[in-house]
C-alpha cells in the first residue's frame, strides 16, 4: 500500500489478455509501477508471465489455442463461455 498524505492506497490492479510482445511489456511496465498484475493468454505461456512477476489466470477447459506459425487460433463457443465465467471472477 502507498501512503501519502492524502491518505492510504492499495495498489492498482491491472489485467493483461493476450501475452504476445505487447502484453509482456504491458506486465513489465505494470510491475515497475507498482500494480498487481494477473494476465491470461489462450496459449499457455505461464512460465513467460510468472518470469515476469505476473499471476498466471487459467480457465479451467482443455481446448489446445495455438494456431500455426505461433499464432492463436479461434477459440470455441463452450471455451468462450468458460472464459467470460473465469474472468468474472477475478477479483
Amino acid at each position: 500500500a502507498e501512503i501519502t498524505a492524502a491518505g492510504k492506497y492499495p495498489p492498482s490492479q491491472t489485467f493483461i489478455l493476450g501475452c504476445g510482445v505487447a502484453g509482456l511489456a504491458a506486465i513489465g511496465t505494470s510491475k515497475a509501477l507498482g500494480s498487481v498484475v494477473r494476465a491470461w493468454d489462450v496459449r499457455d505461456v505461464s512460465d513467460q508471465v510468472h518470469s515476469m512477476g505476473a499471476k498466471w489466470v487459467s480457465v479451467d477447459f482443455k481446448e489446445d489455442g495455438a494456431g500455426v506459425g505461433g499464432y492463436a487460433k479461434e477459440s470455441s463457443d463452450a471455451f468462450k463461455q468458460a472464459q467470460q465465467e473465469t474472468f468474472r471472477r477475478i477479483p
